[in-house]
């Protein structure tokens, strides 16, 4: 089940598998996710302030936590869909970093970090999903 932030406490993760930039990989378990969306459901992104998104993404390179190797790629079309790339030598550091997060056993900064999204998502009336 997809954790889902928004008025809930948690973050809830669904996670898109990739190898690399291109290529879908089934198998989580096998290969590290590289890129990851974050899709924030109020938000266009010609809508989105500058402002705003950066104090998303601000506590979300927290949750990634790697912070040096973790790289905002693009905002998609759709919902405000900020798309994150994870360098591939650190890609299995925050996946399994992730995969923690909503169980009770995340990182007191990743837990804190999420409050803080939980926050703004609450501000704005919405609701994210990373996957």
């Amino acid at each position: 089940m997809a954790p889902h932030l928004g008025s809930h406490q948690s973050l809830f993760l669904r996670v898109r598998a990739t190898a690399g930039l291109t290529g879908k990989v089934d198998n989580w378990d096998m290969v590290a996710p590289t890129v990851f969306d974050f899709r924030i459901d109020a938000w266009k992104p010609d809508t989105l302030p500058m402002a705003r998104l950066a104090e998303y993404l601000a506590p979300l390179a927290v949750v990634f936590g790697s912070q040096e190797q973790v790289y905002f790629l693009k905002v998609r079309k759709g919902s405000a869909i900020p798309e994150i790339h994870v360098h591939e030598a650190a890609a299995a550091k925050v996946y399994a970093r992730l995969k923690l997060v909503g169980t009770g056993n995340e990182p007191d900064d990743a837990k804190k970090s999420i409050q803080q999204i939980n926050a703004l998502l609450r501000e704005d009336n919405s609701s994210a999903i990373l996957k």
